[in-house]
């Protein structure tokens, strides 16, 4: 696991994180459709990696364990 941005950012009870494609930080209800962009990080997403809000509430990678690209 890798730091990638710092943003101390504070998650909501019941919602679910995600890091989109344009590399932005998005929530979502689950079970809904409506995806919110909560943080504009423009992160530069590189193929073979996955993309996560940690614990600490930061961006995060991992490099991705199967992965054929």
């Amino acid at each position: 696991m890798e730091l990638v941005k710092t943003l101390n950012f504070k998650r909501k009870k019941g919602m679910l994180y995600f890091i989109n494609r344009d590399g932005n930080l998005a929530e979502v209800k689950p079970k809904s459709t409506h995806k919110v962009v909560v943080a504009n990080t423009n992160i530069q997403k590189q193929k073979g990696f996955l993309y996560f809000l940690d614990k600490q509430g930061n961006i995060s990678k991992a490099k991705m364990k199967n992965f054929k690209g």
